[in-house]
């Protein structure tokens, strides 16, 4: 008997998770609620280039070492120690978050790490939403090198033709 060649998830999976089915060749099943952030978005609760911000802090916060995935051996030793390593991506990661911690405060800084990066829920408080988003909002204008809202550009170049 031949084995079916999909794979459209566990009975446990589409109960406790939204899953959306791929079609094609090989149809299968996609999460789309795998993050905290993933389900704010679906219900509104920040904007796609709030989400946007999230998945690149996710993604330095992957490369320093802070979310999990398999082993990188690729880090900066540290302090000459030959055991002590250090991932590159740390840095990239520290310099996002000393940025929100700047503009505005060490809550903001704590809070955009430990919803992203650990999972945290925070959709039951409003004001821990209303941090949340201002944080995404900066790491998506100051730290993610213009691609987040490409008008921003424009706009101030008008500004500068007009004077």
């Amino acid at each position: 008997m031949e084995q079916a060649k999909t794979n459209l998830g566990t009975k446990e999976l589409h109960k406790n998770k939204s899953v959306m089915i791929e079609g094609g060749m090989y149809p299968r099943a996609k999460v789309m609620d795998q993050h905290v952030v993933d389900r704010y978005l679906m219900n509104g609760t920040i904007t796609l280039v709030q989400h946007r911000a999230a998945e690149h802090l996710l993604q330095l916060g992957s490369r320093a070492g802070e979310w999990p995935t398999g082993a990188d051996l690729s880090g900066t030793r540290v302090q000459g120690s030959r055991k002590d390593f250090v991932p590159a991506q740390a840095f990239a990661l520290g310099r996002v978050l000393v940025r929100v911690k700047k503009r505005y405060g060490w809550f903001h800084a704590y809070l955009v790490k430990e919803v992203v990066l650990h999972d945290w829920d925070v959709a039951e408080n409003e004001l821990r939403m209303k941090c949340l988003r201002e944080a995404l909002n900066l790491i998506a204008d100051k730290c993610m090198g213009g691609t987040a809202n490409p008008m921003r550009l424009i706009n101030g170049a008008a500004k500068h033709v007009k004077s």
